[in-house]
């Protein structure tokens, strides 16, 4: 190949100097804040494949210290699982639920269609993500754009957001600062952010931009 277009330099640790670093391409007039719903629940929201690697039995637990604190919320997660792998997880994640009588505050929503997950978003107060991947999260950035509250263990995102948004994987440590956030204003400097580093018009000028300095 002649190149290699990633969003982030932790997206492809190859080394490579035809890695052509492009953030990724999110429709900001798609992904935009809504208005705050009604209702007295802090809403918690995560969005992806139900897998392992995701570390949901994280927020399950987190959910139960939560409860435990009489913190007000509800917990939705979209995504579903994929290989044999994930849904061996998804039943695990299910039963850990029951057993912590969680039943209902935590819900899976299933996998969403595109054109509807902008106002799964906008329908909820904190994005959290727990992924071991290392590499910028689109979902992240899609609720960042959405004016969430984000709260983050992901490495990749230590040098875009401030230190309240960002979490070890401690469950008493990710509820505390959950209840912190509940407490703080969004930064919706978030969707600037976005709309400065990952907008989609942006990515494709920036891929076209590349192949003209080449002829």
């Amino acid at each position: 190949v002649n190149k290699i277009f990633t969003p982030s330099k932790e997206s492809c640790r190859l080394g490579s100097k035809k890695a052509e670093i492009t953030g990724h391409g999110i429709d900001i007039d798609k992904f935009k804040s809504h208005p705050a719903t009604s209702g007295t629940k802090f809403k918690i929201i995560s969005v992806g494949r139900i897998a392992r690697v995701k570390n949901l039995h994280l927020l399950i637990e987190v959910a139960e210290i939560l409860k435990s604190k009489n913190f007000n919320f509800n917990v939705k997660i979209a995504g579903s699982p994929i290989l044999k792998s994930d849904q061996i997880y998804f039943e695990n994640l299910k039963n850990l639920i029951q057993e912590k009588k969680l039943d209902d505050i935590v819900e899976f929503v299933g996998s969403l269609p595109n054109k509807n997950i902008a106002e799964f978003y906008q329908d909820g107060d904190l994005f959290v993500n727990f992924s071991d991947t290392g590499s910028i999260d689109k979902a992240a950035l899609e609720a960042m754009a959405c004016g969430l509250k984000i709260l983050t263990s992901n490495e990749a995102f230590k040098n875009i957001l401030k230190e309240e948004n960002i979490t070890d994987k401690n469950p008493e440590n990710i509820s505390n600062k959950i209840i912190s956030l509940e407490k703080r204003a969004s930064d919706f400097n978030f969707r600037s952010y976005v709309a400065k580093n990952h907008n989609l018009d942006t990515l494709i000028a920036k891929i076209i931009q590349c192949f003209k300095k080449d002829e």
